[in-house]
């Protein structure tokens, strides 16, 4: 969809209005906020145009008098308690009622997005955290932690709504000022995004979930399953999600056995790596990807656990990536004297503080 699927005229016409009501430097700024809104939407795989949109009318009404905010809260039965603060907070919350009247937009996910774009929300939505962001890294932006914040935001939305929120605080603390309550629900929700630990860039790395090692692994189905709520978990937090693939013959590239499980579910633009040996390392190009990314910590399952997991655990391990291994969620097969579980078990407790972090699956995301 475009500006005028959602407007009813185009981007020209919009800018146009925008420019009678807004100087030239806010509007300036409604354009940086636009970019930068629809770069983050292509990062983080959101609609570009939507958050485009959102990003443009961000301040439609920040040049709106006090009086005609206190008589849109009057007209709209909003919150009384909204009279009791200012154009901050009104621009948006109180300002999406305007730019209804003036433009005629109706889209709930839009108008959401602008009406918290700067008190935030326990419950942010992607297009909501775009427009958040955007607002604060926008290229015309000048101030100290600017430049952290640009670079937070390629790694993770939910880092940089915590890191602009605590920055915002302590700005206000600092000031004598009130802080808008549903700002410290902002807070308080993503301030966990802000510890030492979640700031390592990270991937999930799915190692040799194949057809016929499916079929035949011991417990495959729970696995999968594990498996199935680490992905749900990553992708909300935007972490990469990598698959390998063991192709050690010409004839396994065609053969359906030795095809990635389509229990997987992997997305269209989730990356996949073929490897002939059990490193996941070795000549696969993994290792030149992840270091050209800035992926520090690596959450690695999947199978076979005593060749290619254990492996890939202690050749990652020795190239001074941290790992983390999801309990219970690696798997092989029965040998002719152990038993699948045991070997399991018993790989577990090797890489355990040796080479890696072994912790419940439900705990890492």
């Amino acid at each position: 969809m475009t500006y005028e699927n959602y407007l009813g005229f185009s981007r020209e016409v919009l800018l146009e209005k925008m420019r009678q009501i807004l100087p030239e430097k806010r509007l300036t700024h409604c354009l940086g906020v636009e970019k930068a809104a629809r770069d983050l939407a292509k990062r983080y795989g959101a609609d570009e145009e939507q958050a485009g949109l959102a990003g443009l009318l961000h301040d439609y009404a920040k040049k709106l008098s006090d009086q005609e905010f206190l008589d849109l809260i009057d007209r709209y039965e909003l919150d009384p308690a909204l009279k009791n603060w200012g154009n901050n907070v009104w621009h948006g919350m109180v300002g999406i009622y305007k730019i209804q009247e003036d433009l005629g937009l109706t889209d709930p996910a839009i108008l959401r997005s602008i009406e918290i774009h700067t008190v935030g929300s326990d419950q942010m939505s992607t297009l909501d955290k775009i427009v958040y962001v955007a607002d604060y890294i926008e290229h015309n932006r000048a101030f100290p932690g600017v430049e952290q914040a640009r670079d937070i935001a390629q790694v993770s939305l939910d880092r940089a709504v915590a890191y602009e929120t605590a920055r915002t605080v302590e700005h206000l603390a600092h000031q004598g000022l009130p802080i808008y309550p549903q700002t410290l629900e902002t807070y308080n929700a993503f301030v966990k995004y802000l510890k030492e630990e979640q700031w390592v860039k990270t991937a999930f790395i799915i190692i040799d979930v194949q057809n016929i090692l499916v079929e035949t692994g011991f417990e495959t189905e729970k696995i999968l399953e594990k498996i199935a709520y680490l992905q749900d978990q990553a992708r909300k937090q935007q972490i990469e999600i990598i698959y390998m693939q063991h192709i050690e013959t010409p004839e396994a590239l065609t053969s359906e056995d030795w095809q990635l499980s389509p229990l997987l579910k992997r997305q269209a633009d989730e990356k996949v790596f073929q490897k002939r040996y059990n490193s996941i390392f070795k000549e696969t190009g993994l290792k030149e990807y992840l270091d050209q990314q800035g992926i520090e910590q690596l959450v690695l399952c999947g199978m076979q656990t005593e060749y290619c997991v254990d492996t890939s655990v202690k050749v990652g391990f020795e190239y001074g990536y941290k790992l983390v291994i999801p309990e219970g969620v690696v798997t092989t097969f029965d040998g002719e004297d152990i038993p699948a579980e045991t070997l399991n078990e018993f790989y577990e407790n090797i890489w355990a503080e040796r080479f890696a972090d072994v912790l419940d699956y439900k705990s890492i995301f």
